[in-house]
């Protein structure tokens, strides 16, 4: 499993930056060997949390800090993307954390599932005894 988080792209419009990930893979439980998804840095921020929630005695990759201020900053981009595919590489050489459930859906999903995915695990967050 081969995983590349690149191509930074601004939404001013919307205030937020997505980034391309992609996806390079032999597994079976995959439809293609080959695909790419857009995600935005909350996307990254949710599967942390739902993986650290998932899998408590494993040490999660840290994520890079959210900035609120210039975050259009191209070297700001750079290394944000940078520390997103270091997250994501850790993750898909782990042999755990990489057959998650989440982590599949992060990397193949529809924006729209995904979002869907983050839903439902925020209203189980919340409703846990």
């Amino acid at each position: 499993l081969e995983v590349t988080v690149d191509d930074a792209q601004k939404h001013a419009a919307e205030s937020f930056v997505s980034y391309r990930v992609i996806t390079k893979t032999t597994r079976e439980s995959f439809n293609q060997e080959e695909f790419h998804v857009r995600r935005r840095y909350n996307d990254f921020h949710w599967l942390g949390n739902v993986l650290t929630q998932q899998y408590p005695s494993h040490i999660i990759p840290p994520l890079p800090q959210k900035k609120v201020f210039n975050k259009y900053d191209p070297s700001f981009l750079r290394l944000r993307q940078l520390a997103l595919n270091k997250f994501l590489r850790r993750i898909a050489e782990h042999p755990i954390l990489s057959t998650s459930e989440h982590f599949f859906i992060f990397l193949s999903a529809r924006q729209i599932e995904l979002e869907e995915c983050k839903r439902t695990t925020q209203l189980k967050k919340f409703t846990m005894p």
